[in-house]
């Protein structure tokens, strides 16, 4: 049932440590709320009594008993034995029948009738607490749908095909969730490496505003956040209205803490978030996370202007969306990569043939064609070796980039360096920025001082932020209390000093020429000494 906002209190950050700033929000502990969103039920029951140990939820309107009444006892009071035996079996073995699991991991049980008329999706998983059941309500406002799990995510694969590049594949998917799921907005949102986010791909309804293009501050979506997101592939919030349920008793009999509820589907909101949603003029949202190597590339994130619930089936089909576009997304990405890589190994190996040839390193990496500048590219390069320079391009002068190499040997131990904000690390840098604003390194030795750079020049940006990014959150009402922004209107943000990012495939292939210049260089020692 959806209620007027509430007036929540935001966390007393003043116990927390530290003074309370942006970075303050990256400490509120979210995996532990002590409390659930109040659309369904959460249970944890003592796994040899099946008896209830903690419940949260308003149980009388759901299944008409009194919470304090179901606590101590037997689950199969109000529960069908055959759910609770589903519920708190053990995970099967692959070829052995069992419930259905979600991606999660959790025991699935759909459309339960518990009481006359009645549906309800239960979830059951295993932690050290005790077995966590949670119990939603079908009937509530979303989409209907009656397809299985597998029917629907066939059908939001299939509407992919035929996108062969990353960009026209993010708009297929943002497509695909709003038609599946109902939203007014669905947006494809990217994190810069900066842990900033950008949104790059957008559908919605008419009449709904747009964010594609604009950027986010990296602390709209804190550190814990983020590490949820990669734990969990979906998070839904039907209704950022909500008045929060307790759960009861706050510590478990069990161990003495706080119940972890990182892997349940009602988990409570942070304050915080749920202001930013309202601030957002959104009251139902859902995130879908995108993950590549164990990291996390972005977050498929879904606005609806009133309370929205997806049933579990479509959240789960929803979730192995997620996964497999994921890794779609990852292929069409390194198939762009492996273009690249191909083109820079038939330079590699050209080079190669001239370190075997030349006398002078320097100028014969340089002089003939494909040359340094062919291998990666760049606005310009210098070759320091054996006492020789050399460049091409657009460099800065050689006081210049002796004084860069001075500071690189002084201040980095890696022998192969890239850097796209050259200004910001190496203020020096900031009366060649035009030129050089990034430089992707590479020490041949040590002694004498022989280096490789690639720079590349300035790349002006104007950056459309969704608010003002240096106050990402304001004083709260009370004292030691913050809130997120009121206001996401277009700020726009000319950005100086930046230059296009080394890629990782890149930065590989610098690593396969330094491999190679240092074979050369020993064979010359070798020879010089015979």
């Amino acid at each position: 049932m959806t209620r007027p906002p509430p007036s929540l209190p935001l966390p007393d950050l003043h116990a927390l440590p530290g003074r309370p700033d942006t970075s303050t929000c990256d400490r509120e502990p979210i995996h532990v709320p002590a409390s659930i969103q109040p659309h369904g039920l959460l249970l944890v029951l003592d796994p040899d009594t099946l008896r209830v140990l903690r419940a949260a939820g308003d149980m009388q309107h759901l299944l008409g008993i009194p919470l304090d009444a179901a606590l101590g006892e037997e689950a199969g009071r109000f529960l069908p034995s055959d759910a609770i035996q589903a519920l708190c079996t053990p995970a099967p073995a692959p070829q052995e029948p069992g419930p259905p699991r979600l991606p999660t991991g959790a025991r699935l049980l759909s459309g339960v009738e518990l009481r006359p008329g009645r549906f309800f999706d239960l979830q059951g998983r295993d932690s050290p607490a005790g077995i966590i059941v949670e119990i939603e309500p079908r009937g509530v406002p979303g989409p209907v749908r009656q397809d299985d799990t597998l029917v629907l995510v066939q059908g939001m694969i299939a509407s992919l095909q035929g996108a062969a590049t990353a960009r026209p594949y993010c708009e297929a998917a943002a497509a695909t969730i709003r038609d599946m799921t109902g939203f007014d907005r669905v947006m494809v949102y990217r994190f810069e490496p900066d842990d900033t986010g950008c949104v790059v791909a957008e559908a919605r309804a008419e009449g709904t505003g747009s964010y594609l293009g604009l950027h986010f501050p990296a602390s709209d979506i804190p550190k814990q956040a983020r590490a949820l997101y990669l734990r969990n592939w979906m998070r839904l919030i039907p209704d950022a209205h909500y008045i929060p349920e307790p759960l009861m008793p706050a510590l478990s009999p069990r161990t003495g803490e706080a119940l972890d509820m990182s892997d349940c589907s009602l988990r409570a909101v942070s304050p915080i978030h749920l202001q930013y949603l309202r601030n957002m003029g959104v009251q139902a949202s859902m995130s879908l996370s995108i993950q590549q190597g164990g990291r996390l590339w972005g977050l498929i994130a879904c606005h609806h202007r009133t309370a929205w619930h997806l049933p579990v089936a479509l959240r789960a089909a929803c979730e192995i969306f997620a996964q497999m576009f994921s890794l779609q997304l990852e292929t069409l990405e390194q198939r762009e990569d492996h273009e690249d890589a191909l083109r820079m190994r038939r330079v590699h190996e050209h080079l190669e043939q001239v370190m075997a040839q030349e006398e002078e390193l320097g100028e014969g990496l340089i002089r003939q064609r494909p040359n340094l500048l062919d291998y990666l590219e760049a606005g310009g390069v210098a070759v320091m070796a054996s006492g020789r320079y050399a460049t091409a391009g657009q460099t800065p002068t050689r006081e210049q980039v002796n004084g860069l190499v001075e500071w690189l040997r002084g201040t980095v131990e890696e022998r192969i360096v890239a850097l796209d904000r050259l200004p910001e690390l190496y203020p020096p840098s900031r009366e060649f920025a035009d030129v050089a604003s990034g430089v992707l390194a590479l020490s041949v030795s040590r002694a004498p001082q022989d280096y490789i750079l690639w720079f590349r020049p300035e790349m002006v940006r104007t950056l459309h932020w969704a608010g003002n990014p240096d106050k990402p959150v304001e004083p709260g009402a009370g004292p030691g209390q913050l809130s997120p922004r009121a206001s996401f209107a277009t700020w726009t943000e000319t950005v100086h000093g930046r230059a296009r990012p080394w890629r990782a495939v890149e930065i590989e292939a610098a690593q396969a020429l330094q491999l190679s210049l240092l074979e050369v260089v020993l064979r010359r020692i070798e020879d010089a000494s015979e």
